[in-house]
């Protein structure tokens, strides 16, 4: 109701939506927008994905050095492939936003 009570009446306001609707620049924002949301979505899972991998990894290195046994090879085989896998997660994310960023500059 708070929405419509610039419109006078409810059928005033949901005349002027269904004519915003049918207006391409209406429905082409709601379809970058539900885009967005899907991509965001998208990042934020890649990035916790992401993340808890690094997470386990450096636990099992620090229970290993705790331990007080060699955890070079830990650093090696664990580690390294995890850090390498989140540097290629963040610059999928990065190329993804800078596309997004010139695609929106140049529109």
């Amino acid at each position: 109701m708070r929405r419509s009570k610039p419109f006078g009446t409810l059928s005033n306001f949901m005349n002027q939506a269904i004519k915003e609707f049918s207006d391409t620049t209406s429905r082409e924002r709601l379809e970058i927008e539900k885009n967005l949301a899907l991509l965001y979505a998208d990042i934020d899972a890649k990035l916790a994905h992401a993340g808890a991998n690094l997470n386990q990894a450096m636990r099992r290195i620090n229970e290993t050095a705790q331990a007080g046994l060699d955890y070079r090879q830990l650093l090696i085989k664990q580690l390294a492939p995890e850090v390498q896998m989140c540097n290629e997660v963040c610059l999928e994310i990065r190329n993804v936003l800078k596309d997004i960023t010139y695609k929106t500059i140049k529109e």
